[in-house]
C-alpha cells in the first residue's frame, strides 16, 4: 500500500476522495465500484475530477484495478478461508477437508465448508454466500461437474477472487485458474504395471458410463493403463461398462452378472474405483471366481471399503492435496498479481491381497 499524498482540503475531488472512503469502510460500496461517469453525477464534479479521486484510492490500495473490467474495492481481510465441494459425506472428500482445514488453520485463519451436491444453482448461490455474507478471503473449490464455464466459475472469473481448484478439473499447460490436481494418468499406468508384475497377461478396464466428471477420470485412468500395456507389448482390451445411476441422493453403479461373465477371459482387471471392484467382488466369488488366483484386481482412491475387502488400489492423497491447496490459496491471497499456476501431485500404489500373486 502506498504512502497517501497530500490532499488539499476542502477541493472537490478531496470531497469526492473522502466521500468515497467513508462508503468502501462502511461497507456501502464493495466490489466492483461505480464508473467515473456515475460517480461524477453522484458527487457533482467532471470525469477528471471523479478519476483522480478515484486514482488516489488505488495508490492508498483501498481499490484495485482489473484491465478491461473496472476498478474494484479491496476487500478488508477476514481470516476465513473457504471450501466448496460436491458432497459433505462422500468417502474421499472428508479427506479433502481435512486437510484444507488444518491447511488454513496452520495459518491463523477461521475454515468454512459448503457442499453444492453437483447443482450449478446450489453451487452459485454457496459462492455468493461465502465471499458476501461470510467474507471469505479465498475459496477452495471441487467444481460443479467439472466445468469451468459454469455461473459460478463465471461470478469468481468477474469479481477477481482468489481461488484454488482441486481434482475434478482439467490438466492444462497454462491453467486459467490456480489448481491442485492427482496425475489420474499415473495411477493407472501404476495400477496396470502393477497387474503386469504380477504375471497378468490380459488384462481389462472396467470404467462407468456417466457425466462429464466421470469420462473426463475414464480418459486419464485409461490412458494410463493403455501406456503400460504398450510399453509391455501386450494387446490393449476394449473396456467393459458399467451404468452409474443417480437417484436423488442416492447414487451407485450397476454391476450385472452380464460384466462378471465377461470377466472370466481375463486374467487381471483394473477397475475404475473401489466402489465397483467391491461390488464386482462379491459377485465374482459367488460366480466360483478365485481372487486373486483366476483373476487379480486392482481399484482406485483408496477409500475404507478398499481396506477392508483386501483391494489393492491407487490412493490419490486427497489430505495432501487439501492442505497444497490451502497453502496455494493463501498466497493468491497475499499477492493477487501471482500467475495462476497447477500442481500435479503423484498417487501412491496400495498393493493388498486382490491382486498379490508373488
Amino acid at each position: 500500500m502506498s504512502e497517501a499524498p497530500k490532499i488539499r482540503q476542502g477541493t472537490k475531488y478531496a470531497k469526492v476522495l473522502e466521500g468515497l472512503r467513508q462508503k468502501i469502510q462502511s461497507g456501502e460500496y464493495t466490489g466492483l465500484l461505480p464508473g467515473v461517469q456515475a460517480l461524477g453525477k453522484e458527487y457533482g464534479v467532471n470525469l477528471m475530477t471523479a478519476n483522480k479521486a478515484v486514482n488516489m484510492l488505488v495508490e492508498e490500495g483501498l481499490l484495485y484495478r482489473i484491465p478491461r473490467q473496472g476498478t474494484y474495492v479491496k476487500r478488508m481481510r477476514s481470516h476465513t478461508m473457504a471450501a466448496l465441494l460436491p458432497n459433505p459425506y462422500g468417502p474421499l472428500q472428508g479427506y479433502l477437508i481435512h486437510g484444507v482445514e488444518g491447511g488454513s488453520r496452520s495459518i491463523d485463519n477461521h475454515f468454512i465448508f459448503k457442499a453444492h451436491r453437483d447443482d450449478p444453482a446450489q453451487e452459485l448461490e454457496a459462492v455468493k454466500s461465502l465471499f458476501n455474507d461470510n467474507k471469505a478471503d479465498g475459496l477452495v473449490l471441487w467444481p460443479c461437474q467439472s466445468r469451468l464455464d459454469s455461473p459460478a466459475v463465471d461470478y469468481l472469473r468477474d469479481h477477481d477472487f482468489p481461488v484454488v481448484m482441486v481434482l475434478a478439473v482439467p490438466r492444462q499447460d497454462n491453467p486459467e485458474f490456480c489448481s491442485v490436481i492427482s496425475d489420474e494418468q499415473l495411477g493407472g499406468e501404476m495400477a496396470t504395471e502393477h497387474l503386469i508384475e504380477q504375471g497378468c497377461k490380459k488384462i481389462v478396464c472396467v470404467v462407468p458410463n456417466g457425466g462429464v466428471d466421470l469420462n473426463m477420470k475414464n480418459q486419464a485412468r485409461r490412458s494410463g493403463y493403455r501406456k503400460a500395456m504398450e510399453k509391455a507389448g501386450l494387446e490393449v482390451g476394449v473396456d467393459l461398462h458399467v451404468d452409474f445411476e443417480k437417484h436423488g441422493a442416492r447414487e451407485g453403479f450397476d454391476v450385472s452378472q452380464d460384466l462378471i461373465d465377461q470377466l472370466k477371459e481375463y486374467d487381471g482387471v483394473f477397475f475404475f474405483n473401489d466402489v465397483i471392484a467391491t461390488s464386482a467382488m462379491k459377485m465374482m466369488e459367488r460366480s466360483g471366481m478365485r481372487i486373486p488366483d483366476d483373476i487379480a484386481v486392482v481399484g482406485f482412491d483408496n477409500i475404507e471399503l478398499a481396506e477392508l475387502f483386501g483391494i489393492s488400489s491407487v490412493w490419490q492423497n486427497f489430505k495432501q492435496i487439501g492442505i497444497t491447496a490451502a497453502e496455494m490459496l493463501m498466497k493468491r491471497i497475499e499477492n493477487r498479481d501471482l500467475p495462476a499456476e497447477q500442481i500435479v501431485l503423484p498417487p501412491e500404489l496400495i498393493v493388498r491381497k486382490s491382486s498379490r500373486r508373488i
